[in-house]
């Protein structure tokens, strides 16, 4: 390649003072020198480049890492027939570049050359280009295990998303480029986790009315009627985080920062009780188009061979349509109608089969948790009392309160209080069910006898 060839650096000697210029540069490629700290880089420029420029170099898709100023040391353009022309000036090309001493400094596809006067819209557009060029149009998503070592997270769900967005220009697809494309995605998905349980953070798409990560599905029309996609919580990264945060101001929506913790598992830990309590199905990593299901990332708890008693009380199959309905609010529109009442169907058919835990607490003859017999059933001494959680209901009658899962009973009866197992269909009869009680209203619902009779019909 020509521009290995460099000799010694032209000086700029221009005495006039110009304006600001901006431009931005797409890097591809790059290329060591042979006993140099300068490197050669490859990609787009879009604007105007001197040699003996100024220059930033970004990551934008990486975490934290720090932005490089140095200069230009030359520019050279090829043709088709492998040849190199050395220019002083270069404007809205591909072309080579030579960076000065940036033999230490992390440049790989997906870097971005701009000018300080370039706008951060204008820096995440040549870095959207670096990665179509290089990982879409070059590589067609046919990834390295070298390629996914230099890739970040962000890098990947963005070279998902523009994969996606190719394909769906296609009008038709055929069979085997369907199974190469779900072979690519497979692969990046999987380093995608892989790489998410070694940050130090992540920031997850919150509900302020829920106080729990959102959940994300749509709702499809199909021959036979409509169904919902499984739902999704939403993970974005450091890269992204302040555009996100942005984007959701004067909304319900935020974000939060989930700590992974000197171990490692905080991370992990947090995905587990957003699948197996609260029903997520899923991660989104920025996009829906680049979802992973909850599968992929750990096993089902696995509660063969515990008695039932030591089983933990979750509800994942209740607790995601609970927050899908409080995430809906008060249906305005007709499509809103529509997946209000997909919603009540799928809550319906598992909360009349649902067991749940109610808080209670003994005034004398307190068993000890665990005493009882094989299946861990305790039998409660003839006088022995206890206190259950009761308030005012609808049309004169008491409500008690159902926990979904012991993680949400602890956050309002804690010392004192212990919990039973319940159905709804046990206490209906003299109760009303009030699911979830917290401070945040919306995150629980009211089932009262006239519901839950309705709702045993829609089984």
């Amino acid at each position: 390649m020509g521009i290995f060839g460099f000799g010694k650096k032209k000086q700029n000697t221009k005495d006039t003072v110009e304006p600001e210029r901006s431009f931005t540069y797409s890097v591809c490629d790059r290329f060591a020198l042979k006993d140099s700290t300068d490197v050669v880089v490859v990609g787009r420029l879009n604007g105007t480049l001197h040699v003996g420029d100024a220059v930033y170099v970004a990551n934008p898709g990486d975490e934290n890492t720090p932005v490089t100023v140095t200069t230009v040391a030359g520019l050279e353009q090829g043709d088709a027939n492998g040849r190199f022309t050395r220019l002083q000036e270069a404007s809205n090309m591909r072309v080579s570049v030579c960076l000065s001493n940036c033999a230490n400094v992390n440049i790989k596809p997906g870097t971005v050359l701009h000018a300080r006067a370039a706008t951060v819209g204008d820096v995440h557009a040549a870095y959207i280009n670096a990665i179509g060029d290089t990982y879409i149009q070059a590589k067609q998503a046919v990834l390295t295990e070298e390629d996914l070592e230099k890739m970040s997270i962000t890098d990947l769900a963005e070279t998902w998303r523009l994969l996606n967005y190719v394909m769906s220009q296609k009008q038709e697809i055929p069979p085997k480029l369907h199974e190469e494309n779900y072979a690519k995605i497979g692969k990046m998905a999987e380093a995608m986790i892989s790489k998410l349980y070694e940050l130090d953070h992540i920031y997850v798409v919150f509900h302020k009315m829920t106080n729990e990560p959102n959940l994300y599905s749509r709702t499809i029309k199909r021959e036979n009627g409509y169904e919902c996609t499984p739902p999704d919580i939403m993970v974005v990264t450091e890269a992204y985080q302040s555009v996100y945060a942005k984007s959701y101001e004067n909304t319900e929506l935020e974000l939060r920062k989930i700590e992974n913790g000197a171990d490692k598992k905080g991370i992990y830990n947090f995905l587990q009780t957003s699948f197996f309590v609260n029903g997520a199905q899923g991660v989104d990593f920025l996009f829906p188009q680049a979802g992973i299901a909850s599968e992929k990332f750990m096993p089902a708890p696995d509660y063969s061979g515990m008695r039932e008693v030591d089983i933990p009380v979750t509800n994942p199959d209740v607790e995601r349509w609970i927050l899908l309905l409080a995430q809906l609010g008060e249906p305005q529109t007709e499509d809103q109608k529509l997946i209000y009442r997909l919603y009540y169907g799928f809550l319906s058919r598992e909360l009349v089969k649902a067991k749940f835990v109610v808080p209670m607490r003994f005034a004398k003859g307190t068993p000890v948790r665990g005493e009882g017999d094989e299946e861990g059933t305790v039998t409660l001494k003839k006088d022995t009392t206890f206190e259950l959680p009761l308030q005012e209901g609808k049309n004169g009658r008491k409500a008690v309160h159902f926990y979904t899962d012991w993680l949400k009973l602890r956050q309002m009866y804690e010392d004192g209080w212990d919990g039973m197992i319940q159905t709804i269909g046990q206490v209906i009869d003299v109760y009303d069910v009030v699911i979830n009680v917290t401070k945040f209203p919306r995150a629980g619902c009211y089932i009262s006898k006239e519901m839950f009779d309705d709702m045993k019909k829609r089984v």
